[in-house]
């Protein structure tokens, strides 16, 4: 998107007659904000960032206050394996949504995550992520609980200040972006006294709002960097999927190296509110199979666990049937159009993986007996 540029935006601003200190002031603002991206929306207050998005002033300062009653409708999800319990999930309503949405396609995605990222961000991928660890023979993952919910306005707020936006707008940027939490103490008393905006419960990013993912990630730089460089002095590879991270080398660094880098990285994530989980962290030696985001990673190319293959084959074995994708969308308590998504996504992402042994795959799909209307 292109915008005026800053010779456009001082001749608005000498039109409007807006006085000497206010207008060197909103230079400054839009100058810090160019110095991030030139791709960045620049928002001067609350109010002209309603005006742009075409959103409500007051249900904003409701919202930023922490007083409307409906902004989030939260459920829970039952993990991976039933003994790790259940996944709280916060969805924000429409009209904050569409806001969230708005910022993350005209400021947060514009700014540069860190290079050791491969999650939610243009042109990261988790196949990119594997392939950096290609050829592995020592490997450490380690895992954080309850990511998104780890990161507070406090992170938040520096984000947007970080951007270049004034320390209010930068608060209630902060303050529209994340969900009140049962931590006590606040952002707001450090930055304005502004009385509809008090509030003792500290927030934290929600699971399930657009503008988390990105948020969490650039959240991440500052613990990026630091394991960056502990990996730097061994020679180790490092990337971060999300919550997922991995340390790898091709070389005999040897089980004492990964345990004192475990060790490190571990102290990085708790000194930056982060708790690591032990019981996902592991280490492979020489030998072990080696998976990095559902990949293998001990040969030159990531390759698909025979676990998915024979998922895969499952699926289309039942579908093939003379009545399968009733049949099986029946034992799977789903409907014929979820079990179609959920295999012709199973199919694409192996495509991209392999994509002989995807294309084979995606020749038998098209040779189910698909009722009309499925897709």
């Amino acid at each position: 998107m292109r915008f005026p540029s800053l010779q456009q935006y001082k001749a608005k601003l000498v039109s409007f007659a807006v006085a000497q200190p206010l207008f060197s002031r909103l230079v400054r603002v839009l100058l810090r904000i160019r110095s991030t991206s030139d791709s960045i929306y620049p928002i001067f207050t609350l109010r002209h960032f309603c005006q742009i998005v075409g959103a409500d002033f007051k249900f904003l300062r409701l919202v930023i206050g922490r007083k409307f009653p409906y902004t989030y409708t939260t459920f829970y999800l039952k993990k991976n394996s039933p003994s790790r319990g259940f996944r709280e999930i916060n969805v924000p309503c429409n009209e904050l949504r569409l806001v969230q949405r708005w910022l993350v396609e005209n400021i947060i995605s514009h700014v540069h995550p860190s290079e050791h990222s491969f999650a939610f961000h243009p042109g990261s991928s988790p196949y990119a992520a594997a392939a950096e660890h290609r050829n592995t023979k020592w490997l450490l993952k380690v895992d954080i609980k309850d990511f998104f919910h780890s990161v507070s306005e406090h992170e938040v707020y520096d984000i947007f200040y970080g951007i270049g936006f004034q320390k209010l707008l930068a608060f209630e940027l902060a303050r529209i972006c994340t969900i009140p939490s049962t931590d006590s103490a606040s952002l707001v008393s450090k930055e304005r006294k502004i009385e509809d905006y008090q509030s003792n419960r500290i927030g934290r990013l929600p699971q399930g709002a657009p503008s988390s993912p990105m948020l969490a990630n650039l959240a991440m730089r500052k613990v990026d960097h630091e394991i960056a460089s502990c990996c730097a002095e061994y020679d180790l590879r490092f990337t971060r999927y999300a919550d997922d991270i991995a340390i790898s080398s091709d070389d005999d660094c040897g089980l004492d190296t990964l345990i004192q880098i475990r060790r490190q990285v571990f102290r990085i994530l708790r000194a930056h509110g982060f708790d690591p989980n032990p019981r996902k962290s592991v280490i492979r030696k020489p030998g072990d199979r080696k998976i990095v985001l559902g990949l293998l990673v001990d040969t030159e190319r990531p390759r698909l666990t025979s676990e998915f293959k024979n998922n895969l084959r499952m699926h289309l074995y039942y579908l093939m049937k003379p009545s399968g994708p009733s049949a099986h969308a029946k034992a799977r308590n789903s409907s014929i159009t979820t079990v179609h998504a959920h295999v012709l996504g199973l199919i694409h992402w192996a495509r991209y993986v392999d994509s002989t042994y995807g294309n084979a795959r995606l020749a038998e799909f098209k040779s189910v007996n698909w009722p009309k209307g499925t897709w």
